[in-house]
């Protein structure tokens, strides 16, 4: 099947699956618009002919599988057809995470409940682009899977949400959802405008000062520069999550460090005051089926005699 074979067929499959599954172009800056049937045709004819102003446009599909008519043959079909261009060299462009039947056989378990989708309706209403409001609703599937002990289910989806081409934003998202802040964002929407436009989550995506999540990458020194960071903008209260034995032990040596530091840099201070984080609730728990920790900290001024050396090893 030519290039421009192929786009006909996925834009026949477009219409006749419209109630579930649609597609739309995404470029390198990260704008989005629907893909009609008619504007696949068209750009099927234009990617066949080698133009260079399009080869950094892709196509991506979406997929509800939710929906009574999804169709799981259908989608194996098209995702086929796709094999075989990229086998074929053809140049096509067309987004599909990793693990994406998998992912998407697995969302068909874990549907959104009514309060999440009135969620995402606000995030929507809000402004934030669509690559976002979708990492969150894949951020809900996890978590109700979590919460209902659907291990295996929620382990497809999150090995397709973290090992795909979104798997930043995706972890991310994640992230906020599971430790509650997107119900407050969703809540904060209703009352300010806070949180309006997608600037404002861009915003915390980049950097999130009420909270620091210890990822696959995160080092024990880490956790000493972004406590120290936050000093320095008098952020007054900041929580700690660690999942997983290992990233709760980073955690818990990080903060030990974070101590040592704060002694090491105030030797020589004659001022009779130290401020630091402090422990202020500790919190262990279980995510789906691995351990986890929240430790809460408080920014606090202590008189000298308050301020001793921490006892070495864990907190």
């Amino acid at each position: 099947m030519s290039l421009e074979a192929f786009f006909l067929f996925l834009a026949d499959k477009i219409t006749s699956a419209s109630k579930w599954l649609r597609a739309y172009f995404s470029d390198e800056q990260g704008q989005t618009r629907d893909a009609s049937p008619d504007n696949l045709v068209k750009f099927g004819k234009i990617r066949a002919s080698g133009d260079v102003n399009i080869t950094n446009v892709n196509v991506n599909l979406v997929a509800d599988p939710t929906s009574p008519e999804y169709s799981g043959d259908q989608l194996r079909e098209i995702l086929n057809k796709v094999s075989k261009q990229v086998s074929l060299h053809s140049g096509l462009a067309l987004g599909l995470d990793e693990g994406f039947v998998e992912g998407v056989e697995s969302r068909s378990l874990s549907p959104l409940t009514e309060i999440q989708k009135n969620q995402i309706k606000e995030f929507t209403r809000a402004g934030w682009k669509r690559d976002k409001v979708n990492s969150i609703a894949t951020a809900y599937r996890i978590i109700n899977a979590e919460d209902a002990e659907k291990f295996v289910v929620a382990g497809k989806l999150m090995e397709s949400a973290f090992k795909g081409r979104k798997k930043v934003i995706n972890r991310k998202m994640y992230n906020l959802a599971r430790a509650g802040y997107l119900e407050r964002f969703a809540f904060d929407l209703l009352f300010s405008a806070q949180y309006r436009e997608d600037e404002s989550i861009s915003s915390v995506l980049d950097y999130f000062p009420d909270a620091i999540f210890l990822d696959q990458d995160f080092l024990e020194e880490d956790l000493d520069i972004e406590l120290l960071r936050r000093e320095k903008e008098k952020v007054q209260r900041v929580s700690v999550y660690a999942r997983g034995k290992r990233r709760i032990e980073i955690m818990e040596n990080g903060y030990s460090k974070y101590l040592r530091s704060k002694i090491d840099m105030e030797t020589g201070d004659s001022t009779n005051e130290r401020s630091l984080f402090m422990i202020e609730k500790k919190m262990p728990y279980r995510l789906g089926d691995s351990e986890a920790e929240t430790l809460d900290l408080r920014f606090r001024v202590l008189a000298r005699k308050e301020f001793k050396k921490p006892k070495s090893g864990k907190p």
